[in-house]
């Protein structure tokens, strides 16, 4: 089926897209907000990742392919909604909700969501497009023959998790210093001045970062100040009490910084490049400017190990490498690479560096990680950085193969206490979740969804 407009339809399509990312830009959270977040995590953390979820949908196939010259006919727009209603509602219903949806006959075509949660109604924009429901920044599929996602406990183990463990005499504790130590992680490289031209560019804004730190219980500090003005130089650090900081400011660096694998690479070959949860959901930091700051530079040989690095390291929350960006710890983790790149670091100090912050990131799958090499004999300091940082084990994918291994051998201790924030949208951090999206309770789904 074909969708059709008129340009003045399209024009008024594109109007309103724009002016509900434009309305997004502030310095705090309104209650539309973090309705919204929460429907859209909600959805995205049930149906993708580790959950299985059957998606109800009418049997009239593919709602959105192409785009021509006319509108949606009354009885698409009607399956549609249905479709909607029946991907979102139920969702919504477990949390005590209600949904309504209405779909109008435009351009991807323009889908007005109604919700209400605890006797607040709020109304939510989003729009269709290429089989996915786009909510803020991240797309749910809707596709009729969508294969989903089979459960964690349900997935068949690739060979290399065939071993049975060497032992099963594990110090718990002593794993989880080791991937989290209390000192956290001096990294060898200097922010120099690319925050500050950031936040010149306005790409970060500072009134708006200091509001949502605050939120989150990591206020500014002195020293974060200083970083933020360009008058630190002192070498980065990772650790417990920052980790929202470097993840913030990270991705204003990976996600705004002129380079080839942001301006040359999948973010830019996979729909529109504003509507994933790293473009469209950095809006509350600051301008998006994806791929326009000349904040770091980089030698040939230095790109290629910018290169190997990003695409080949991972995170828990989704199966996409730190070269396709997606979610904030992408563009953190690149924003990261680029700068280690940048100062003279080679390829295992890079993946070193990104192994590191992702352990403040994701410390609950990182210590199920360091549990397995323990299982396997290996101290968690003595396994290459490039290991733990692959598909293999820090993938979506990867993380729940390893969980899997542990229940299998029952080798799962009391959750980890994580230290970082594993949203990919901006907010409080969450405890034990991997989700990149905000849920309202924690929960060990692996989603990129805001």
């Amino acid at each position: 089926m074909k969708l059709n407009e008129s340009k003045k339809e399209k024009d008024e399509a594109k109007t309103e897209r724009a002016e509900f990312k434009q309305g997004e830009v502030i310095t705090g959270f309104s209650k539309s907000q973090v309705l919204l977040v929460l429907i859209a995590s909600l959805a995205v953390g049930l149906i993708t990742g580790y959950i299985a979820v059957k998606l109800s949908a009418p049997a009239t196939s593919n709602y959105v392919n192409t785009v021509t010259s006319s509108g949606l006919s009354a009885s698409d727009q009607a399956a549609l909604q249905t479709q909607v209603q029946g991907v979102l509602g139920p969702v919504l219903s477990q949390q005590g909700g209600s949904l309504r949806v209405s779909v109008s006959n435009s351009e991807a075509p323009v889908v007005n969501l109604t919700a209400t949660i605890n006797g607040s109604t709020q109304s939510i924009p989003a729009f269709v497009y290429n089989n996915e429901l786009f909510i803020a920044t991240q797309g749910i599929p809707l596709s009729t023959n969508l294969s989903t996602a089979p459960a964690a406990t349900q997935q068949a183990m690739p060979p290399l998790f065939n071993n049975p463990p060497k032992t099963k005499t594990i110090n718990f504790n002593q794993v989880e210093s080791e991937v989290v130590p209390t000192q956290g992680y001096v990294l060898p490289i200097k922010w120099g001045d690319s925050v500050k031209k950031l936040v010149d560019s306005g790409a970060l804004n500072v009134t708006a970062l200091s509001s949502i730190l605050q939120q989150s219980g990591q206020p500014l500090t002195i020293e974060e100040l200083q970083i933020l003005n360009g008058t630190n130089n002192e070498n980065i650090t990772i650790n417990s009490n920052n980790t929202l900081f470097d993840l913030y400011v990270l991705w204003g660096i990976g996600i705004s910084d002129n380079n080839t694998i942001i301006n040359n690479g999948p973010l830019m070959q996979n729909g529109n490049p504003n509507n994933f949860a790293s473009t469209g959901g950095y809006l509350p930091l600051g301008n998006l400017m994806i791929g326009q700051l000349n904040l770091i530079n980089l030698t040939t040989s230095q790109q290629s190990i910018a290169n190997e690095a990003a695409f080949n390291s991972y995170r828990p929350c989704c199966d996409n490498p730190t070269g396709f960006p997606d979610c904030n710890h992408g563009a953190a983790a690149l924003g990261l690479i680029e700068l280690m790149a940048s100062q003279g670091n080679d390829i295992n100090s890079t993946f070193e560096a990104v192994k590191d912050f992702n352990s403040y990131q994701f410390t609950q799958q990182y210590v199920e990680e360091g549990v397995y090499f323990a299982s396997q004999g290996a101290d968690w300091n003595s396994v290459p950085a490039s290991t733990v940082v692959n598909y293999n084990f820090s993938s979506a994918t990867g993380s729940g193969y390893v969980m899997q291994y542990l229940q299998k051998y029952n080798l799962l201790s009391q959750p980890a206490s994580s230290s970082g924030d594993a949203s990919c949208g901006v907010g409080t951090p969450q405890t034990t979740s991997s989700s990149c999206g905000v849920s309202a309770q924690p929960t060990q789904t692996s989603s990129c969804g805001v």
